[in-house]
């Protein structure tokens, strides 16, 4: 059994809810309050996909929402993750400190398992049923150009960036992406500089972005004074049929967009993006390629 954490407080279990997958994330202290940090970040994509995040643990502060829930009786969850890793139904986390998750279909049966890392590839395997490209611009509770306090002018500050990053991307402007991006602290490795394409080369041709739907910010620090935060968006673009995908509704395909930004303390607070990624999010559709984004260009990740 798990119970809301939408303020509702109602309690369901995984056999009786047939309209939602569950999503178990399981771990301990710091590993499993991380996890669900990143889940928040995709707190619409949860509900697009028709899927519950259940925490085997108390859920962190400010961590809560239709998208997620508290396992009633944590050991028992644990018991029952750990007798699925002991069947070999599961796969376990590749260190013992780290957060993981088991998914549960419509059904209650296991639909696969793995570590609580990147949440994006997981969705574009759940999928969507609705057409994504009829959403509205915003997603809802975004805070109006009325709104005040810190968080709410941070948050604007934050989806200013994230617009200018579009116009800059389908007009194929460099000039106008360059500043949007602050430099990583790690460094590449040699073999992602080798496969790795710069924005030039990028924005040598304009980006074929439709429209930009359902934008969501997610502050993923708790307190009134954020420094990080993650957005997630919905990506328009032509989507033709092909072996492996129907194409969308009325020739629209759709992505799901995924951006990092944070305060850069050497551009006086100003919020800057740290990484961007897409990857196929549609009716119907296997993904099989990603794209990976930085500073200095783009990567197109691609499974066997």
């Amino acid at each position: 059994e798990y119970v809301m954490a939408d303020g509702t407080r109602i309690r369901k279990r995984v056999k009786d809810e047939k309209s939602k997958r569950k999503l178990v994330i399981v771990g301990k202290g710091d590993a499993l309050a991380s996890a669900l940090r990143r889940a928040a970040g995709y707190r619409r994509r949860w509900l697009t996909s028709d899927t519950v995040v259940v925490a085997t643990d108390a859920l962190p502060s400010g961590v809560a929402g239709r998208w997620v829930a508290e396992a009633c009786y944590p050991e028992l969850w644990k018991q029952c993750c750990d007798e699925l890793r002991r069947n070999e139904v599961t796969t376990p986390s590749q260190t013992a400190e780290a957060a993981g998750w088991v998914l549960f279909g419509k059904k209650g049966r296991v639909r696969g398992s793995g570590d609580a890392g990147n949440f994006d590839e997981l969705l574009a395997f759940l999928g969507v049923t609705a057409n994504l490209s009829e959403l509205p611009a915003r997603a809802p509770g975004i805070a109006s150009a009325t709104s005040s306090g810190e968080v709410a002018a941070a948050e604007r500050e934050v989806l200013s960036v994230h617009d200018d990053f579009y116009a800059a991307l389908i007009e194929g402007n460099m000039d106008a992406m360059r500043p949007l991006w602050m430099n990583p602290e790690q460094a590449d490795s040699e073999d992602m500089q080798k496969r790795r394409g710069p924005w030039e080369n990028v924005l040598s041709e304009k980006a074929a972005v439709l429209a930009v739907v359902d934008v969501d910010v997610v502050f993923t620090q708790p307190g009134s004074s954020p420094t990080e935060a993650v957005v997630t968006s919905i990506e328009v673009c032509k989507g033709e049929p092909s072996l492996l995908n129907e194409g969308g509704p009325g020739g629209k395909g759709t992505l799901l967009a995924t951006k990092v930004f944070h305060v850069d303390p050497s551009s006086e607070g100003q919020w800057r993006l740290i990484s961007h990624q897409t990857i196929p999010y549609c009716r119907n559709t296997i993904a099989f390629q990603s794209l990976r984004c930085t500073n200095k260009g783009c990567i197109l990740l691609k499974r066997n």
